[in-house]
């Protein structure tokens, strides 16, 4: 039996519903979770803890946590900042307040690019040189 990888906390934030999995670097999903987005800015910081505590009391143990958000986002220091769908979140310091809450590293990322990436690595872009993703929501 070989030694079990490391896993992510994976969301997928949408204006409707927030999914999650708890996912190794092999794709391989050892829990998930799907369920309407709390669209308040404190609400919504204490559903995805939840998750998070969630998919490690079902899944295991997670080393970190990602987050595919929709609109625009400050990357250099994990600021939400004017989603479209989730108004409430404007000007959110995300990555800091989920860091400070669950104490692991918190990686955020724009929902479309979050895709475009997950397609290349483990779906239909696989070994491509290059790939257009279109989201639509």
């Amino acid at each position: 039996m070989g030694k079990e990888k490391p896993r992510v906390a994976a969301f997928d934030i949408g204006g409707t519903n927030l999914r999650a999995a708890l996912v190794d670097s092999a794709g391989r999903i050892a829990a998930r979770l799907r369920e309407p987005t709390v669209t308040d800015r404190r609400g919504f910081v204490g559903q995805i803890a939840s998750a998070v505590r969630r998919l490690r009391s079902g899944g295991g143990g997670a080393v970190a946590v990602g987050v595919g958000f929709p609109g625009p986002l400050r990357i250099e220091d994990g600021a939400v900042l004017t989603p479209p769908n989730l108004p409430d979140c404007r000007n959110l310091p995300l990555k800091k307040m989920l860091e400070d809450e669950l104490r692991l590293p918190v990686f955020l990322e724009n929902d479309a690019n979050a895709a475009a990436l997950g397609e290349w690595w483990l779906g239909a872009a696989r070994g491509a040189r290059s790939a257009v993703c279109l989201t639509l929501g």
